[in-house]
């Protein structure tokens, strides 16, 4: 493991996804702007506490922030949209989690419809 030199083009692009700059992130994570920019340069290596840090201001799972800093390896099998949408999930209501469910039911009968029309030769 060791520092990831993509965390700071993955940070740079998390941060133009929700319209921050730096310092909106630092005010979220609750650490100094320059922490922010010096990881963002390359200069510095986010650790554990920063990483925590950006994680809860970026609302992802502490995992996906740690993984993508090179602090942790990643879960096999497990990548890191699948982390984001478990720790997503936990945030929602029973009911709402079964509305979730519903939704991915749906889309793979879709998805496996489609693929006997494939396999069957169909447009």
């Amino acid at each position: 493991m060791g520092y990831n030199a993509n965390f700071a083009t993955w940070l740079q692009q998390e941060l133009d996804l929700r319209g921050w700059n730096q310092s909106d992130l630092s005010k979220a994570a609750g650490v100094a702007r320059s922490t922010i920019s010096n990881i963002l340069n390359m200069q510095r290596s986010p650790g554990p506490a920063v990483c925590l840090a950006v994680a809860n201001a970026l609302k992802l799972p502490p995992a996906v922030v740690f993984i993508r800093a090179g602090l942790m390896p990643e879960v096999q099998g497990m990548g890191h949209i699948q982390e984001e949408v478990i720790y997503k999930l936990t945030k929602l209501s029973t009911e709402k989690q079964q509305t979730v469910l519903d939704l991915v039911d749906s889309l793979l009968a879709r998805s496996e419809k489609e693929s006997r029309k494939a396999g069957k030769g169909a447009p």
